[in-house]
């Protein structure tokens, strides 16, 4: 796939458009040329695009330049939406956030990014309360038990209690017994790629999350706006 021909398409198709903030659509104002590529915070760099639009670019940028960090960082940003002023912001599918976060880990913050995070918690103040809560957090011991049956050893989880102890495989009488889900082993078939699982794995990774699923909107997306 064209990558760079599609973010063209989209610059041009906005900028033919005219568009003008506070006409009741909702726009993203846009840099054409990254600033970290050289680009500039003069007016004809600049492009208003609607949220979806927005996102989008950015993730063809990342497309285009993966290994640019700036890029990547500014791209998983966008992927976390968390304060109100930001929800008419396009919310990513879980393939796509996962993408960002996985590109995110590998080339991590640039220094330039991370010299202004830590100027911005510089002098920050925290709150008696804030302070004591941590204390408390971090004096407290971390439980770990052990299976008796197996000897693995785990934070004190309902995890372990679920596959370990009474339910542990290693336990004498436990060896030929299937363990299954709560739902008493439903399955269930994904009507994306057709998979066949347990209902609770399924939902978890299948459905809504499904790769076929969300690459297909993905490229819809990409083909309508070219």
């Amino acid at each position: 796939m064209n990558y760079s021909r599609i973010y063209n398409l989209i610059i041009e198709r906005a900028k033919n458009e005219n568009r003008i903030k506070g006409n009741g659509i909702y726009y993203e104002r846009h840099h054409i040329i990254p600033k970290c590529l050289g680009g500039s915070n003069d007016s004809k760099n600049l492009v208003l695009l609607t949220g979806r639009e927005h996102f989008i670019c950015h993730h063809l940028l990342v497309r285009i330049h993966p290994n640019n960090a700036k890029l990547v960082h500014a791209f998983w940003l966008m992927c976390n939406v968390k304060n109100l002023s930001q929800q008419n912001r396009h919310i990513p599918s879980a393939s796509v956030y996962q993408e960002a976060r996985e590109l995110n880990a590998k080339l991590g913050a640039s220094e330039e990014t991370k010299r202004k995070m830590s100027r911005s918690r510089t002098g920050l103040i925290q709150s008696a309360e804030t302070k004591q809560k941590i204390g408390i957090s971090n004096s407290k011991p971390k439980v770990r038990i052990t299976c008796t049956h197996c000897g693995i050893e785990g934070g004190g989880s309902s995890n372990m209690q679920r596959w370990h102890f009474d339910n542990c495989k290693k336990k004498p009488g436990n060896e030929n017994i299937k363990r299954q889900s709560s739902n008493t082993g439903i399955k269930t078939v994904c009507p994306h790629c057709n998979i066949i699982g347990g209902i609770n794995i399924m939902h978890r990774w299948h459905f809504e999350n499904c790769k076929q699923k969300n690459n297909l909107e993905l490229t819809k997306s990409l083909l309508i706006l070219t």
